[in-house]
């Protein structure tokens, strides 16, 4: 029988085979789509970070006569808190744990490994200063005994074979039924950042982490955080890497936790007022290559704060959501018990460093407020020349040290390790800087600008105490012109008239050098360079290997009121060196380094949690053309997870062909056939 002309017929055979061919479609779909569809859906993980701790066990005061925070003791017990409320929560850290505290030159890293055992640490990657004392120590007092995971992908230590597969380049935890992939990174100047001695270099942090990354997805891992310690923005320094370049550079990572830099990311309203200045938001959120987000998270220095990031990831292992905190330990927090037992336990031997006696100082040297403040002083001069001595091998020309860094004088006589820790408490390292000539000037035009003659003591902790320059000042000019003659030189070797546009190298310390006290002339310096020298231990240094030492004031800063000279400063007696020792503290928050992305940029990167999937950008040229005129023909708005994840190019070709071959099957059933 024949149909009419405009009837439909579907024959057997041909309903049979559309029928059989849908239902492969259907299966190869199902099977081939997109992760999105394989995977669980939502899954959140809590990351609890420290960075730059520093030996930092005790808490301390971010400003003078401030509020005391951080310390081991109570960091323990609020991480004890915070695992009892929270699932799915590691926690963490970015390197240099012990550097800085008399504990460490006791125990060498044993006193970091014991601590962070007991606070619960899950893993921790190597800063440079792991490597003080050499691979050897770092493998006996260190990683010998750990219970955390010690992480490096770029480091060389083959001088050290024990440390092979003792210190990993990653691991994978297991948190919550989901595989967390950590990454441990070192900055790229391992070998000039510790003694030629150790044998100890790094290698490029970039592809470091691209290998890693690509073993750990290989294994099926899809959330993968690394621990940073290169720096949030190291590049300003001339480095070539950074935290930023790194999520710019590679696929595959999701978040990091930076350090090195002692940079805070955070809302500025939210921190108390003795903060330093955030370098971006936290977290600060970055493209990488494919476009997918990199959240970098850095919680400052010494355990001021607990940093605290809530992620939340798709199917597709993406964060789609996240919030950023940090966490202030202050004394609302009890101190954990056995965690202050241990410590004090480790801390009685200490006593014995602190008696070390160091040298012989001829004649008192005044250093209060008055003396170091308003005019040149002694025991600045002392200070400022130990700074100059242990910078030689830089070839520094110049050091300046502020006076409201120096806290107490010195009696004429013996002088101990304590003593020195006395008048130089706040845990300050040396740094070096190109200047040209000009802006030295404009440093030391900062340094008079906050005088009062009539009374020094009232005049700011800018004042700065010189070496390797002696200049005249007149206290009666407007501030920024006062400085009337720079000379460069010292009296043993002559001086010559500064060049406006010459550079010269000067030495500085850590709160100057990022602007501290005024000093933005420091902040336009070239080849900036961190010794990692602490202040303290450069005077102490300088004390051994003089014996005796008698530092005068030899008219390196003169003060006039127009032409006459301007009255000294009325000099303090000098007090005792043998008060107790308060706990290495910065003199004033340092400010962090300015951030290399575009602060308007970081913002708008932080408006949404969800980020936006762009059919045609994500995927190759060939496939652009199809993908657009499918999402026009289906008025198609992706939106995760129905979709794949942004950079997924080999599950949207899978949709795409999918969709092209259901469409076509889609057209063969319902065109008119005769039968």
């Amino acid at each position: 029988m024949e149909d009419k002309v405009g009837k439909t017929k579907y024959g057997p055979r041909t309903t049979q085979y559309a029928s059989f061919l849908a239902a492969v479609l259907l299966m190869v779909c199902l099977l081939c789509a997109p992760r999105a569809v394989a995977q669980t859906g939502d899954y959140t993980l809590t990351l609890l970070h420290t960075s730059e701790n520093h030996g930092a066990w005790e808490p301390w005061a971010p400003v003078a006569n401030g509020p005391l925070i951080g310390g081991i003791a109570r960091r323990a017990t609020l991480v004890k808190q915070l695992r009892a409320q929270t699932p799915n929560l590691l926690l963490v850290d970015s390197g240099d744990i012990s550097q800085r505290a008399l504990l460490f030159t006791k125990y060498k890293g044993q006193e970091g490994r014991d601590l962070y055992n007991a606070v619960g640490y899950d893993a921790v990657a190597l800063g440079n200063h792991e490597f003080d004392f050499g691979a050897k120590t770092l493998l006996d007092n260190f990683v010998t005994g750990a219970k955390f995971s010690i992480l490096a992908s770029n480091t060389d230590y083959s001088v050290e074979p024990g440390l092979n597969g003792k210190v990993q380049p990653y691991v994978v935890r297991d948190v919550g039924g989901q595989k967390i992939g950590l990454i441990g990174v070192m900055h790229e100047h391992l070998g000039t950042s510790v003694s030629p001695a150790w044998r100890v270099f790094s290698t490029d942090p970039v592809e470091a982490v691209r290998t890693s990354v690509k073993a750990l997805e290989a294994q099926g891992v899809n959330k993968i955080v690394v621990l940073s310690h290169m720096g949030y923005s190291s590049r300003r320094s001339g480095l070539p890497f950074d935290d930023v370049g790194l999520a710019e550079a590679v696929n595959g990572v999701d978040v990091i936790v930076g350090g090195h830099d002692e940079t805070l990311l955070a809302d500025a309203a939210s921190l108390p007022s003795y903060a330093p200045r955030p370098a971006g938001p936290n977290p600060s959120v970055v493209k990488s290559p494919n476009g997918a987000p990199v959240l970098i998270v850095n919680d400052w220095k010494w355990g001021g704060f607990l940093g605290r990031l809530d992620v939340t990831f798709n199917g597709q292992g993406v964060p789609t959501a996240w919030k950023g905190d940090n966490l202030l330990v202050d004394d609302k927090i009890a101190e954990e018990p056995s965690v202050a037992a241990l410590y004090k336990g480790l801390s009685t031997a200490v006593d014995e460093v602190r008696k070390e006696v160091l040298g012989t100082v001829a004649s008192d040297l005044p250093g209060e407020r008055v003396d170091v403040r308003a005019s040149e002083a002694a025991l600045g001069n002392l200070i400022a020349d130990a700074m100059l001595d242990v910078t030689a091998p830089d070839k520094t020309q110049v050091a300046m040290m502020n006076g409201g860094g120096i806290r107490v004088s010195l009696k004429a006589g013996q002088v101990t390790y304590g003593d020195v820790l006395t008048v130089l408490p706040f845990g300050n390292t040396i740094y070096t800087a190109d200047l040209k000539g000009a802006d030295l000037v404009k440093a030391l035009e900062n340094g008079v600008s906050g005088l009062d003659l009539s009374n020094p003591g009232a005049s700011g902790g800018r004042f700065a105490q010189v070496s390797g320059v002696r200049f005249t000042a007149d206290v009666t000019r407007p501030i920024g012109q006062r400085v009337l003659q720079v000379d460069i030189g010292t009296t043993q070797a002559g001086f010559k008239p500064l060049d406006p546009n010459a550079v010269y190298r000067v030495a500085t310390n850590d709160f100057m050098i990022n602007g501290g006290d005024g000093y933005e002339a420091f902040t336009r310096g070239a080849a900036i360079k961190q010794t990692d020298i602490l202040l303290a231990e450069a005077v102490a240094n300088y004390l051994r290997a003089q014996g005796t030492v008698n530092p005068k004031v030899e008219g390196r800063i003169t003060l006039t009121r127009g032409s006459a000279p301007a009255p000294a400063a009325q000099a303090t007696p000098a007090t005792t060196g043998t008060a107790a020792i308060p706990t290495p503290s910065p003199a004033t928050p340092t400010i962090a380094l300015t951030p290399t992305l575009n602060p308007t940029a970081l913002a708008a990167a932080t408006q949404t949690a969800a980020v936006p999937l762009t059919l045609v950008a994500t995927l190759t040229p060939t496939y652009a053309t199809t993908v657009a005129a499918t999402a026009r023909l289906l008025n198609l708005t992706p939106t995760p997870p129905a979709l794949p994840p942004t950079g997924d190019a080999g599950g949207w070709f899978v949709w795409v062909v999918g969709l092209g071959l259901a469409l076509l099957l889609f057209g063969l059933l319902t065109r008119r056939v005769r039968v």
